[in-house]
């Protein structure tokens, strides 16, 4: 059996995996700044984790919650006693 010939077959039978071969790049661009922004933000985490320690000096009442964009810590102080 073979295959009929190429006007007989459907847009789809004819080329197959165009619109993945369309949607890769775009793909592999995502997937790129992905892992980029991802070390970006691991790397500036490791090197600002102890800035809301006050210059130095420990503050007891200070919470850490961290912003993904823009990536950073974000200090907030508690008033409460």
């Amino acid at each position: 059996m073979s295959m009929p010939p190429p006007e007989h077959l459907h847009m789809r039978d004819r080329m197959p995996g165009t619109l993945w071969r369309a949607l890769r790049p775009l793909l592999v661009f995502v997937i790129v700044v992905g892992v980029f922004y991802t070390m970006v933000s691991v790397g500036i985490a490791i090197a600002t984790a102890d800035d809301c320690s006050g210059g130095g000096t420990h503050l007891n009442n200070v919470n850490k919650e961290w912003n993904y964009f823009p990536p950073q810590w974000e200090c907030k102080t508690s008033t409460a006693p």
